[in-house]
């Protein structure tokens, strides 16, 4: 009975309702004004009016000439807005179109359009293509609008221009593209999809831009951020906050900066590359294979202007080596960009920097690539097996030479200086002179891979070495040059003189093995070679003990450590005659094949 009676309780209130006053007039009202959106207010909003402020407006904002080629369409509902289909924007040269767009929407103040003078906000552009081009003087086609145009020359003034109170709103953008030339190198960019929004109230508010693209196959994501958008057009500084993310490249600033005709802009950077083979796929410039999944990573204060850009207290990261320091690029007109700075690092593996001598070569937009002025430290640096330490070295490129010199830094126990140069990132070949003083040789020899008898012992070691093949490319038969070695007291490793004596009194072949149950002791000892076609040939090897002179020419092929040496090993006993022979086969197991004894005189 209860439930009953609730039940008949509500059914009576919503019979009140439904005859009450209030809903009448307010679903008479709600009719009226859908019947004013849909059948009057179409009659007094002149479409043709509209068009043609819209025209205006967009001219006068773009600095381009507006043409609305499709037929313009209005709606009221939700809001007031009108809709162009075709609209193409014209430069005063008229060989091209600056822009074009499938469509564009805004909305429009209803009461301002009543009286004959729109105002628009809110613009949506569907599929808008935008083509930039900057010719050989480096002027852009892009037109500067007047109202920009006043905003630079009245920089110093605290509002730079009358329409800067107008609603701008969302600026919304869906699958647009950006064209880009330079003819001065003749590169060119396309950056497709692009898609997001640009909020912009007023030209006075904040500009917050989140836009995603598409650029060489990569999906990349853009945020950008301007406090003071008019300030930092007319000179003044603003507030600056720009991110990029895409697969092989992330990046993000945050600031100060001006625009205008002296721009600048100081804060905090990062950028991280996950890999190098990325950025080759990205880019298409060739990455030495053994360092394509090298990452890279850099977070500096920075500070720049349209001539130079430096990095202070930077902080480096590269193939699991860190690194601090400072950079300064220098951007001058007419001449190559120059990174100069220095960089001090824990640990340091050379072929990253191989690799990264390609993209440093053809960076910047610059036909001869970027000067490089660097000195780099390292507590220990390695190339292959080689391992350096208190390393101080300098780096300078300059068109398409770049070379690497190395001060006094330890290795082996002695000290290695020289120089690397490398022509083309080394795709043109390059050339090293390198001076080894005091070094366990042996320690090198194991690093090479070598076996056999070995001098131990303190002494210098000149390398002097080149070729003209790409480096990636090149064998032992690629290599021409030189080597010297000028040693005092040390020792031949397994060689024993008079066990080699006995052997070659014998009159028999045998192996240079048999003779490895000793050491020579040695007063000096001189070696000169020459390298070409893969053939070491020694000019002079000479090792000089207290009693017994060695001496060995001949020739030595790489590729297969065959050699052919003509060798004597001579005693200070007047009585005892030279032990001439000659050795072939390889390199350690060489035969030797004893020759006729010369009678003493």
């Amino acid at each position: 009975m209860a439930e009953f009676l609730r039940s008949f309780a509500r059914r009576d209130s919503w019979g009140r309702l439904l005859r009450s006053r209030g809903l009448v007039w307010t679903s008479a009202l709600f009719l009226v004004a859908v019947a004013l959106v849909k059948i009057v207010l179409p009659f007094f909003v002149s479409v043709s009016l509209v068009k043609e402020n819209m025209e205006t407006a967009l001219s006068r904002w773009t600095g381009a000439r507006a043409t609305i080629e499709g037929t313009p369409g209005i709606s009221f509902w939700p809001g007031p807005a009108l809709t162009l289909a075709d609209v193409r924007f014209d430069t005063e040269d008229g060989s091209a179109p600056f822009a074009t767009a499938r469509s564009i929407t805004a909305d429009f103040d209803l009461i301002a359009a009543l009286s004959g003078k729109p105002v628009f906000y809110d613009f949506h552009l569907r599929q808008p293509v935008l083509s930039i081009r900057r010719a050989v003087d480096g002027t852009l086609n892009w037109p500067v609008p007047t109202w920009m145009s006043k905003a630079i020359r009245d920089a110093a003034a605290p509002d730079t221009g009358s329409r800067h109170g107008d609603p701008i709103g969302d600026i919304v953008i869906d699958g647009g593209t950006l064209d880009i030339r330079d003819d001065a190198s003749g590169r060119t960019a396309r950056i497709e999809q692009i898609s997001g929004t640009i909020e912009w109230r007023t030209p006075t508010a904040r500009l917050n831009a989140n836009l995603s693209a598409d650029l060489n196959g990569e999906a990349i994501s853009i945020t950008a951020i301007c406090d003071a958008p008019m300030a930092f057009l007319s000179g003044r500084e603003s507030g600056l906050q720009l991110s990029l993310s895409a697969q092989p490249f992330r990046f993000q600033f945050e600031g100060r900066g001006v625009g205008g005709q002296y721009p600048s802009a100081n804060g905090q950077l990062q950028a991280s590359v996950p890999s190098l083979d990325a950025v080759e796929r990205w880019t298409g410039f060739a990455v030495a294979p053994d360092a394509a999944t090298v990452p890279l990573s850099i977070e500096a204060s920075v500070s720049g202007t349209a001539s130079s850009f430096k990095m202070d207290n930077l902080a480096l990261a590269l193939d699991g080596a860190s690194a601090n320091g400072l950079l300064d690029l220098s951007l001058k007109a007419g001449v190559a960009p120059k990174l100069s700075g220095t960089l001090a690092f824990d640990k340091l593996r050379a072929e990253p920097f191989v690799a990264l001598a390609p993209l440093v070569s053809h960076a910047a937009g610059h036909t001869s690539g970027i000067d490089l002025d660097l000195r780099v430290s390292a507590q220990t640096a390695s190339y292959g097996p080689l391992t350096l330490t208190d390393v101080a070295a300098g780096i300078m490129a300059n068109g398409e030479r770049t070379s690497l010199d190395i001060g006094d830094s330890g290795y082996a126990g002695g000290s290695l200086d020289g120089r690397i140069s490398l022509e083309d990132g080394g795709q043109k070949g390059g050339s090293v002179q390198l001076s080894l003083r005091n070094a366990d040789l042996a320690a090198l020899a194991g690093n090479l891979g070598l076996t056999g008898p070995m001098l131990q012992g303190d002494g210098l070691l000149s390398l002097n070495l080149a070729t003209a093949k790409p480096l990636d490319a090149i064998t032992a038969r690629d290599v021409s040059g030189d080597i010297r070695y000028s040693g005092g007291g040390g020792t031949l490793t397994r060689f024993n003189t008079e066990t080699f004596l006995s052997l070659i009194a014998q009159g028999r072949f045998f192996d240079a093995a048999e003779a490895a149950d000793g050491e020579f002791p040695l007063l000096s000892s001189d070696i000169v070679a020459t390298l070409a076609n893969g053939v070491a040939t020694l000019t002079k090897a000479e090792f000089r003990g207290d009693q017994q002179t060695l001496v060995l020419t001949g020739m030595i092929r790489f590729h297969s450590n065959s050699l052919a040496l003509a060798g004597s090993l001579t005693t200070n006993d007047p009585a005892r005659p030279a032990a001439r022979f000659f050795a072939g086969g390889s390199w350690p197991n060489a035969v030797i094949s004893p020759l006729a004894t010369l009678p003493s005189e």
